[in-house]
């Protein structure tokens, strides 16, 4: 749990006014992401303890890349809200994938890392046992992979997901032992979702919504499929034409009024879950180009570097 000091004041801007070099001046209409990479040194919170940063760094898939510092606040509370969502989950105390931006995936004979988490409410502690891969693995090895695996759980960018599950889709073959798919990172079309549920037939989709310069925003609740807003620790703007998002905590990257650039409404809450309930209209338009067949083509993780003949290549923007 984040420890008391850790939450702001009640008054939010007053707060962030004193608090946040970046702010000293008063609160801007809007944070977006230009102030960020110009100026992420200014954004740590005075009361976020020195000396426990560490740097973190957007892939850069959607335009030049990010660097934020992360407090070790920051990573309790992206632990707290994904066990806010593994806690209802099925308990899986077995194999699980994990495919992210690593430098190389991890062998499939090396031995298996434990993750154990603790979900407070109900005073459970269970564990996944993970296999790490990388996302700049062409489809067919990721495939190979996952076959060989056989997991429980899969996780990670739903652009890789979807590149290994295009190539088992194009032999044929089902991964029925995948029972939860929890992508993050991108927006899942439709697209995506459809062909998960023909390659992996028995799993559940839950999403988790956020972006690395700001944590775990939102998840899909396995319930009533809605997105669920990490209310304790982000407020969510939408009365004006975009989509503004702050953190209610001591941050190391203190976010006010950030426009994250991803339409977003508010959504009427009739789950047992008791959290705000919101709406994803579009998604980050950059994630994936569509080629002339209607073919989706993710650019995480850079799919166009299978296609025979292709020496080089750039994305514009």
């Amino acid at each position: 749990m984040i420890p008391p000091e850790a939450m702001i004041d009640s008054d939010l801007s007053a707060d962030i006014v004193a608090n946040v070099p970046f702010f000293r001046n008063g609160v801007p209409d809007i944070l977006d992401k230009a102030k960020i990479r110009d100026r992420y040194g200014e954004l740590i919170h005075l009361r976020s303890p020195l000396g426990s940063y560490d740097l973190k760094s957007t892939s850069g898939s959607t335009g030049r890349p990010l660097r934020v510092f992360f407090s070790e606040w920051d990573h309790a509370v992206v632990r707290a809200c994904y066990c806010r969502l593994y806690e209802y989950l099925p308990k899986l105390h077995y194999k699980s994938v994990s495919i992210r931006h690593y430098e190389k995936s991890e062998p499939l004979d090396a031995p298996w890392t434990p993750v154990l988490h603790y979900v407070k409410a109900t005073d459970t502690l269970f564990a996944h046992t993970f296999r790490y891969l990388s996302s700049k693995e062409t489809g067919q090895d990721l495939a190979t992979a996952l076959t060989t695996i056989e997991p429980a759980l899969i996780e990670g960018y739903a652009s890789a997901i979807y590149l290994a599950a295009r190539f088992l889709r194009a032999r044929q073959k089902t991964l029925p032992s995948v029972e939860v798919i929890s992508p993050s990172g991108e927006f899942i079309p439709d697209a995506y979702r459809k062909l998960f549920s023909e390659v992996f037939p028995r799993a559940m989709i839950c999403d988790r919504y956020g972006a690395v310069e700001v944590g775990a925003i939102a998840w899909q609740c396995p319930i009533c499929r809605n997105y669920q807003l990490n209310a304790d620790f982000f407020s969510l703007d939408t009365t004006g034409e975009r989509t503004l998002i702050s953190k209610r905590f001591v941050s190391a990257a203190h976010l006010y009024r950030y426009d994250l650039g991803d339409p977003i409404a508010p959504q009427e809450n009739r789950c047992s879950i008791e959290l705000p309930s919101i709406k994803i209209l579009e998604g980050r338009r950059d994630d994936f180009l569509v080629d002339q067949d209607g073919e989706i083509l993710p650019i995480m993780p850079y799919d166009l570097d299978t296609i025979p003949g292709l020496v080089q290549w750039q994305i514009v923007q």
